[in-house]
C-alpha cells in the first residue's frame, strides 16, 4: 500500500470522528485500520506529515505516539481533495486500495461497498481472446466488445458502477456460446 493510501485513510478516519471533541492516538488509528506499515518509524512519519501538513492538531507523547484531531483545515482538506487523488476527496470518495495483499474487508459497515477492480483485467483480456476465434464476429464486433471492456474497466478504476456499460455489454454479447460466460462473469465481478 502506498504512502498516500495511507495518509487518505487515516484522513478518513479521522473525517469521520471529526469534531466529537475527542483525540485519537495514531497507533491506535493504524492498528485499527490493520494498515501495512514498516514498524513505528513509520506510523510517525505518517502522524508527523499530517501534522506538517497543517491537516490535524496533534499532541506528542511518550514512546512517539501522538494524539490527534482532524481541524477545521483537515476538515477542508478532506471534502476537497485527498493525498492519493487529488481531484477526488477523502469525505466522498470510496477507499481504494490498490496492489495490497492485505486488505481486510469489515462487514456490515454502512456505506460500504467492496469492489475488486483489479481482477476484471484477466477476466476481460480472456474474453478478448476468446472473440478473436468466434468466427461469428466481424472485426467491428471485436472493437465494440474491447471498447466496452476497457470503458466498463476505466469506470470501476474510478469508483463508477459502470451500469449502462455492463447492460450494453450483457444485451449485446451475453448469449455469445464463445464468450458469454465470461461476460456474465465480467459483470458480476464488476457490479452488475
Amino acid at each position: 500500500m502506498k504512502q498516500v493510501e495511507k495518509l487518505d485513510r487515516i484522513l478518513r478516519y479521522l473525517y469521520d470522528h471529526r469534531f466529537d471533541g475527542n483525540n485519537y492516538m495514531l497507533f491506535g488509528i493504524v492498528e485499527e485500520l490493520q494498515l501495512p506499515v514498516v514498524g513505528k518509524h513509520e506510523v510517525i512519519e505518517l502522524g508527523q506529515r499530517l501534522k506538517k501538513d497543517g491537516l490535524v492538531d496533534a499532541i506528542g507523547l511518550a514512546m512517539g505516539n501522538l494524539a490527534m484531531e482532524l481541524n477545521s483545515y483537515g476538515v477542508e482538506y478532506c471534502e476537497e481533495r485527498s493525498y492519493g487523488s487529488p481531484a477526488q476527496p477523502v469525505a466522498t470518495a470510496p477507499i481504494n486500495i490498490v496492489g495490497s495483499q492485505q486488505v481486510v474487508v469489515v462487514s456490515h459497515s454502512p456505506g460500504a461497498n467492496v469492489v475488486n477492480h483489479g481482477a476484471g483485467t484477466p477476466l476481460a483480456q480472456e474474453i478478448v481472446q476468446q472473440a478473436g476465434k468466434d468466427p461469428s464476429l466481424t472485426q467491428h464486433d471485436r472493437e465494440e466488445l474491447k471498447q466496452l471492456l476497457d470503458e466498463i474497466q476505466g469506470c470501476a478504476a474510478q469508483g463508477i458502477k459502470p451500469k449502462m456499460g455492463l447492460d450494453t455489454l450483457l444485451s449485446r454479447f451475453g448469449n455469445l456460446s464463445s464468450v458469454g460466460s465470461l461476460v456474465t462473469s465480467f459483470a458480476e465481478l464488476l457490479g452488475a
